[in-house]
């Protein structure tokens, strides 16, 4: 019976995961579309190496920020739950 039930979550797991990925793909292929109409109309922006260096340094500031609100967000999650078991 126990064999049964968990024959059946894999499955269900794997039929999830297939139609995950088929939401990824059509996502993905949503945003090709719009770069593509983005850059036949003339909406991006060209980079020599001073421009684009700075722009890295940019992105790598987001970066950082992102990834330590996601650190402060799971310390807090933590907090919180280990907090719930007293």
């Amino acid at each position: 019976m126990k064999r049964k039930r968990f024959s059946r979550c894999i499955d269900k797991l794997a039929r999830l995961e297939e139609e995950l990925q088929k939401f990824k793909i059509e996502a993905l292929r949503s945003q090709i579309d719009i770069g593509i109409k983005q850059l036949e109309s003339g909406q991006y922006t060209e980079y020599n190496d001073e421009s684009l260096s700075a722009f890295l340094q940019i992105l790598k500031r987001e970066d950082r920020k992102i990834w330590l609100t996601a650190i402060l967000y799971e310390s807090i999650s933590d907090f919180y739950s280990s907090s719930a078991r007293y």
